[in-house]
């Protein structure tokens, strides 16, 4: 009886019902909608920072550090020379391995990662893979030859063998590098994170652009428009 009299009292007015049902469906969406945003945003950002273990670079804002090196965002920080590198990695107490990422540079807004063939050796810890794969292609051997990420390798139409020229600065337009031409030879699978919008080509590529007629080495080399070493600390 009760249930029906409520059954007629909510029906006798109609729009008004239907308007509170509206109202009470909305609010449950959006509180679920939050939850997997969250969830989402959490899996998003330990996908991001897991092969991070630990990061080294010159004094400067921790938050801008991580932005760029971790999610290629805002701008890089100042140089470190690449003894820092050399120097992390003579401490096998502390130091399993030391990775140099050096950025400055960009293709149609795409980071320029300078970097060496044992990034492509990191796992987040021992019982995943490695982080970055080839779903195509080879790693990078010598100077000028790049391993594209997903989104690069997408939005750019770029696919194996193709040329491209680096430009300098973060911009999309911008003053392009036109000493030297890169050449895809790998494209990475997905990451599941920043690194799909990564160019990764060896350091020595970044240190010739930026030479400026010198032939660099590795004792002298600065890592330009910001160095940082990735370095995974010793088990």
């Amino acid at each position: 009886m009760i249930r029906k009299i409520a059954w007629q009292q909510l029906w006798s007015k109609p729009l008004t019902t239907s308007l509170l049902l509206l109202v009470m469906a909305l609010a449950v969406a959006l509180s679920v909608l939050v939850v997997s945003l969250g969830s989402g945003l959490q899996r998003g950002l330990i996908a991001a920072t897991e092969p991070f273990t630990l990061l080294v670079g010159s004094p400067g804002s921790s938050q801008q550090f991580v932005l760029n090196t971790v999610f290629l965002q805002d701008k890089p920080l100042s140089n470190i020379s690449y003894q820092e590198v050399t120097q992390l990695r003579a401490n096998t107490k502390l130091v399993k391995q030391a990775i140099p990422l050096a950025f400055g540079d960009s293709v149609k807004g795409f980071r320029l990662v300078g970097t060496e063939p044992e990034i492509f050796t990191v796992r987040a810890d021992n019982t995943k893979p490695e982080w970055l794969r080839l779903s195509s292609g080879r790693p990078f051997q010598t100077p000028f030859e790049a391993v594209i990420g997903q989104d690069v390798a997408k939005q750019l139409g770029l696919a194996l063998g193709d040329t491209f020229y680096s430009t300098h600065g973060t911009l999309a337009k911008g003053k392009e590098h036109q000493e030297e031409k890169f050449t895809v030879v790998g494209i990475l699978a997905d990451t599941g994170g920043p690194y799909n919008q990564a160019v990764l080509t060896p350091i020595e590529s970044i240190w010739e652009l930026h030479a400026h007629g010198h032939k660099p080495n590795r004792v002298q080399g600065q890592l330009p428009k910001a160095a940082q070493a990735q370095a995974q600390a010793q088990a």
